[in-house]
């Protein structure tokens, strides 16, 4: 039996003075209603143990190297970085134009090398020219704190962060009395479920994500 859960905040929540919550609360009454009525937006259930559609988790290295130089970048790209024990790991990259992602491994948990030669070299490069590329819109999620500041640290200074925004600055600004974690916008915004209850804090290289 397959059930779909759809979580809403409860009533009295919002009567004991929550109110800057009543947005979240609406948007998951409609989703709740459009679920019920069998609305063609209906949402569908996501399976977060499963990459989405059009992911690449596991690229060669010229498909790293087909996406980077894809045209439609310029449209704008959704990035994220993992760096677990201050050491990037990966650069994660989702088109917006037609949702096509990719994780593209940068360096090994001790700091060495992910790709044989002469693929590191070359994927280093094209990663650093791409990130400094400002005709491609880039936007993150806190990347104004954290993303930003740590590829520039790491050698891969950004270029396109303005022309693109960040998320959670968004969140900030728009829904100030709610949380602005990247799982809580994407449950509210995106209608996806919850993942970081699949990695357990002390997993090597997890970071909740």
């Amino acid at each position: 039996m397959n059930l779909h859960v759809l979580s809403i905040l409860h009533p009295a929540f919002l009567l004991r003075d929550q109110w800057g919550f009543l947005p979240a609360q609406q948007i998951y009454l409609r989703r709740f209603a459009k679920l019920v009525t069998n609305a063609p937006d209906a949402p569908t259930p996501t399976d977060t143990t499963q990459p989405p559609p059009g992911a690449t988790i596991l690229p060669t290295p010229q498909q790293v190297f087909d996406y980077l130089a894809h045209p439609d970048n310029h449209q704008g790209v959704a990035c994220d970085i993992e760096n677990p024990g201050d050491v990037l790991r990966i650069v994660g990259f989702c088109r917006l134009s037609d949702l096509e992602s990719i994780a593209i491994k940068v360096y090994a948990q001790s700091g060495g090398p992910c790709w044989n030669a002469p693929y590191q070299q070359q994927i280093e490069s094209a990663l650093r020219e791409f990130l400094a590329d400002p005709t491609v819109p880039k936007w993150f999620h806190n990347g104004q704190q954290h993303d930003s500041p740590e590829l520039e640290k790491y050698g891969f200074p950004v270029q396109g962060y303005y022309e693109g925004g960040d998320t959670l600055l968004m969140q900030r600004f728009g829904f100030a009395e709610q949380p602005a974690g990247l799982q809580y916008c994407a449950i509210t915004h995106l209608g996806m479920g919850a993942w970081k209850h699949l990695t357990r804090a002390e997993d090597e290289g997890a970071e909740g994500k």
